[in-house]
């Protein structure tokens, strides 16, 4: 794991005191000033064995475990974490505050145990769930995935499917901005799907005006820019004029498929790596507030 500090430009390789060979870290989160991680061990071409969720406090420099389970990912918020467990296992949640820990399963209100990816509304106090759903053998596609939505205040669920107005049930990641909920889904062609939260109506897009296709695997709010992070490169989508611009290695990416989207205060950073040697893969940072337009003159 690794930390930058960008008012020192100074990186800080982390490893635990007991690493495991082929260890490699999927996705990270702050959470109560501490830093929550999930790791696997490589065990082959396109394989994995899970490791485990870990807390790392950079005060003291020590690991905790948090479950045997490795997470898809990881989202928090104050004192709370939040992961997507792997093999079907649901949610888990941990207060790191009180002690309390606990789960969400399809018996408690989730449409499906495999959740890929967890947004938090804090504006209306919900918490929205991506799913991929089941793999389908015969047809080479997934069913059965969609979003969910718990209500903290009233402690109710509402489940969306392709029915309900997504573009597709295999829902890759999901960003919440207060107005609306994006939620991106693979392959690019199959774009992704918008919630307006006043209306509580979903549409799709699947093109940019410019005809960016808009699918991918991650996917964050910036302002007027939605961030989209395909298997190809990197889509800036302005959320008023629908107008796109799509960054790959031409344009100066490390690689060209988006492992990983953060914005903080200093900028939009980019985790992006590619297959054919390990010199392609590294982090890009974007400034806040970049207009597409200005994408296009660049």
């Amino acid at each position: 794991m690794l930390r930058f500090t960008p008012s020192t430009s100074k990186w800080v390789l982390y490893n635990r005191s007991t690493p495991v060979e082929g260890e490699y870290a999927t996705d990270v989160a702050i959470v109560s000033g501490k830093i929550a991680v999930c790791l696997n061990k490589k065990t082959g071409p396109g394989s994995a064995r899970e490791i485990g969720t870990f807390l790392f406090d950079p005060k003291t420099e020590k690991w905790r475990e948090l479950s045997v389970s490795t997470a898809w990912s990881l989202t928090a918020e104050e004192d709370m974490l939040w992961a997507g467990i792997f093999a079907k296992a649901g949610v888990h949640w941990w207060n790191l505050r009180t002690g309390d820990k606990g789960q969400y399963r399809v018996a408690d209100g989730l449409l499906h145990d495999a959740v890929s990816a967890i947004a938090v509304d804090v504006d209306n106090d919900r918490l929205w769930f991506a799913m991929h759903g089941d793999h389908d053998k015969t047809t080479d596609d997934f069913h059965g995935g969609g979003v969910s939505v718990l209500n903290r205040k009233t402690g109710c669920w509402e489940s969306f499917g392709e029915e309900a107005g997504l573009a597709r049930s295999y829902c890759c990641d999901i960003a919440a901005d207060g107005t609306n909920i994006w939620v991106v889904h693979w392959g690019e062609e199959r774009g992704l799907s918008c919630y307006d939260i006043a209306s509580r109506k979903w549409s799709k897009i699947l093109k940019s005006a410019n005809g960016v296709e808009l699918g991918g695997v991650k996917i964050a709010t910036e302002g007027d820019n939605i961030w989209i992070g395909q298997q190809q490169g990197l889509v800036q989508l302005d959320r008023h004029s629908h107008m796109a611009m799509c960054y790959t290695e031409k344009d100066g990416l490390p690689g060209y498929i988006v492992s990983g989207i953060a914005i903080n205060e200093h900028g939009v950073w980019v985790g992006v790596y590619g297959y054919g040697g390990e010199t392609r893969a590294g982090i890009v940072d974007f400034p806040r507030g970049r207009k597409v337009e200005q994408a296009f003159g660049s």
